[in-house]
């Protein structure tokens, strides 16, 4: 199961705000391992994406008795 393909690949990549993810991609595209229609989304603090999604989860796996 964890080696199947995506039905569907990203068209924006979400992280964290570091000077090297941008170099990085850049350097994605150039080697045309990254298509170059991919976005780059950065985020001062990624948490606030993380956190309510997992909080989510936690109650749906494990509800108060």
């Amino acid at each position: 199961m964890l080696q199947a393909e995506p039905t569907q690949t990203p068209r924006v990549l979400t992280v964290a705000k570091k000077a090297a993810d941008s170099v990085v991609m850049d350097k994605l595209k150039a080697d045309e391992t990254m298509a170059e229609d991919r976005a780059l989304r950065q985020l001062q603090d990624l948490n606030c994406i993380i956190e309510p999604e997992y909080r989510n989860s936690k109650r749906l796996i494990k509800p108060m008795t």
